[in-house]
């Protein structure tokens, strides 16, 4: 099961972006992004087409923490960006489950290795693209 929850990227230069996946409140100075946002140019991010994935809400009071998406099967979520670098911020994990995530970019590298959360817990991880 794949739970991103937000994630930041932030190009070496003064341009940044910041998402925050589910369909509840969306974080202050973030993007909200949700299960229909399909990838377009004109947007410039979104979901490949293919992707089944669904919104999970739970309760609290934490906007970018409260809501994921979330599939049994990998999606991809792609954001059209200049050539360049990018330090990426993830956060995943769920208030009331266990979370597995995998992160692929570029030419669906890895770029970590599977991040597992217990029921209740967070991980933030940093890394560059």
């Amino acid at each position: 099961m794949l739970l991103p929850i937000a994630f930041g990227l932030f190009q070496t230069q003064a341009q940044s972006f910041r998402f925050d996946f589910g369909s509840s409140a969306v974080e202050k100075d973030y993007t909200a992004v949700l299960p229909i946002d399909v990838y377009s140019d004109q947007k410039g991010f979104g979901f490949e087409p293919i992707a089944l994935i669904s919104a999970i809400n739970r309760r609290g009071r934490n906007a970018l923490l409260n809501d994921f998406i979330s599939s049994e099967k990998p999606f991809f979520f792609s954001v059209k960006l200049p050539e360049g670098n990018y330090n990426i911020k993830l956060i995943t994990g769920d208030a009331e489950g266990i979370s597995e995530t995998v992160v692929r970019a570029e030419c669906r590298r890895a770029m970590l290795p599977a991040i597992r959360t217990g029921k209740g817990k967070f991980s933030e991880q940093l890394f560059t693209i």
